[in-house]
């Protein structure tokens, strides 16, 4: 089953916050409502949103992601770090 959000941002605050819908004719009626409300101080949209379950592998997947992510900013960092260290041996020539 599709259900249809409304996302809105307040842009003078940066607060979000979203609604759920059943119908996208609810979801567009809501919108229009807030925006003339405050034409110019918000954004709103309403986007569509699956029920899709997520399995067990793309769980795996996203953990793998994330350990790898994490692993190359990790070796990033101590090559900067090695980087900056001769950079400043250097100056102190």
């Amino acid at each position: 089953m599709i259900k249809i959000l409304l996302l809105v941002s307040i842009l003078s605050s940066g607060v979000q916050y979203q609604t759920e819908y059943d119908s996208m004719e609810d979801c567009l009626k809501a919108k229009q409502e807030i925006i003339e409300v405050n034409p110019d101080g918000v954004e709103a949209y309403c986007v569509t949103k699956s029920d899709k379950v997520i399995t067990e592998f793309d769980r795996d997947m996203e953990e793998a992601s994330k350990r790898l992510t994490r692993t190359i900013l990790s070796t990033f960092q101590s090559i900067l770090t090695k980087v900056m260290i001769d950079i400043q041996r250097e100056q102190g020539r």
